[in-house]
């Protein structure tokens, strides 16, 4: 869920990137503006550099790490046993510092007041369910 969620917020901030440059030049154009603004009609520069953008944003989100699916891609990809065995390895160690992390500041953020036990109890409950 939570990579959807973040995949979908980079999608619309990358969209809203994209949009905004677009209409910035069309509306510097000569002539009437034309809405939607498409791409063909944009200049070559222009068109470059908007590629470029979504080709850094595709693999900024790549880096993250926030997509479960291209890694067991890469792992059935493999030839060799003992390279998938080392990237699934990776993937778990990833995932438990993941784990550590988001504990950590669940501890952070609770009350104080709440004792050890209810605490624990808290922070079990709301990583079962991400």
């Amino acid at each position: 869920m939570l990579c959807n969620t973040i995949r979908q917020s980079k999608r619309t901030s990358l969209q809203s990137i994209v949009n905004e440059l677009s209409v910035t030049v069309a509306m510097q154009a000569k002539g009437p503006l034309e809405l939607p603004v498409k791409r063909k009609s944009l200049p070559l520069d222009v068109q470059r550099q908007l590629e470029r953008i979504e080709q850094d944003a595709a693999q900024d989100f790549v880096e993250l790490g926030m997509e479960p699916v291209l890694d067991f891609q890469e792992i059935l990809s493999m030839k060799n046993h003992w390279d998938r065995v080392e990237k699934l390895a990776w993937m778990i160690g990833r995932e438990r510092s993941r784990l550590e992390a988001k504990e950590s500041l669940i501890r952070a953020f609770l009350s104080e007041d709440l004792g050890e036990e209810e605490m624990l109890d808290k922070a079990f409950n709301a990583s079962t369910y991400d």
